[in-house]
């Protein structure tokens, strides 16, 4: 994946499929980043699911555009909504010490260190 980011804005995108709140913004973000590139890739998306099972969160993918997403069983997908603060609040428990930044639907652009450039907790 890191060749895939390397020299593009990258914008981490948490969400879920049972969040109701994530659908809409899922569509629109979908929209974006076809629009942003639709000339040249500039733009990388990578969803981090908040998915209860590996079926849901596949099922869910197939709304999202052609981004990148975490897969299922990868450590980041517990690394990363602690290191950034933001997860549903059904899983505050899964954080024991972590601030709570956002919950889902969450955006967080990032550099290629990984320093926050815009937080939006949509």
């Amino acid at each position: 994946a890191g060749e895939a980011l390397k020299g593009k804005k990258v914008a981490l995108y948490f969400s879920a499929e049972w969040c109701g709140d994530c659908t809409p913004i899922t569509g629109m973000l979908a929209t974006l980043y076809e629009m942003v590139n639709e000339d040249e890739k500039e733009l990388e998306i990578v969803w981090v699911s908040a998915d209860e099972d590996e079926e849901q969160m596949y099922r869910y993918s197939k709304k999202h555009a052609d981004y990148l997403m975490i897969p299922y069983g990868s450590v980041l997908r517990q690394q990363l909504p602690a290191m950034y603060g933001v997860f549903g609040g059904r899983h505050v428990g899964r954080y024991p010490g972590v601030e709570r930044k956002s919950g889902i639907p969450g955006l967080v652009v990032i550099n290629e260190a990984g320093d926050v450039l815009v937080f939006d907790g949509v």
